[in-house]
């Protein structure tokens, strides 16, 4: 589910996403039918601060105004900040440029890294071919035993804790493999941490 603009959707209908977060099924009320279906799937959201730019001296509370029960159901939260860089605002400039040359002619150094149609197909296989989960051995358990302690005493919860697991699980779908071990236990926390940074809060203090 992608959702745009996620700082104008009404109230009611952020109870209603959050719901669907909190239960894994929703509820379906239309023409005489009252069904609850299952409601698995990934929920992408993208919100614009309230005056146009990200300051990372504000809490992301003050910036984006969303349902903060919802907000608080995302595994990740990353600001994009809008700074000048010249290679990526050059490779910028000339999607724009394609999008208005007659003949549509792609300028050769600025084609996709990887086909859409592949990436597409590898990314399908792997979810339909893998069910990662955490090999069982004794340096393993204590990495995330030592991890989980720690984050505890910095303030993150269970449900952080969570997070990390499935980050860890789809690290290791992606490497096409049933077997999640610490190196894709530790990507999955430094992702985490990246994610807290963007939005200035350091995991670590």
């Amino acid at each position: 589910l992608f959702i745009d603009e996620c700082e104008k959707m009404t109230t009611e209908d952020s109870q209603k996403i959050l719901d669907g977060m909190e239960s894994g099924e929703i509820q379906i009320t239309k023409w005489g039918l009252n069904e609850t279906l299952p409601a698995q799937t990934s929920i992408f959201a993208i919100g614009n601060p309230v005056y146009g730019r990200f300051d990372p001296y504000k809490t992301i509370n003050d910036q984006i105004k969303i349902y903060p029960p919802l907000q608080s159901r995302f595994d990740l939260i990353i600001a994009l900040e809008d700074k000048v860089n010249e290679t990526k605002d050059n490779a910028i400039g000339k999607s724009i440029l394609n999008k208005f040359r007659r003949n549509n002619a792609m300028i050769e150094d600025n084609k996709p890294r990887i086909d859409q149609e592949m990436l597409i197909k590898y990314l399908t296989y792997a979810r339909n071919n893998y069910e990662p989960e955490p090999m069982e051995h004794q340096a393993l358990d204590k990495f995330l035993l030592d991890y989980y302690k720690e984050s505890r005493e910095i303030g993150k919860d269970a449900r952080s804790f969570e997070a990390v697991n499935r980050f860890a699980g789809a690290i290791a779908k992606l490497r096409l493999t049933n077997d999640i071990d610490v190196e894709e236990y530790q990507e999955a926390i430094d992702m985490q941490n990246y994610s807290l940074r963007t939005i200035g809060i350091d995991p670590l203090n």
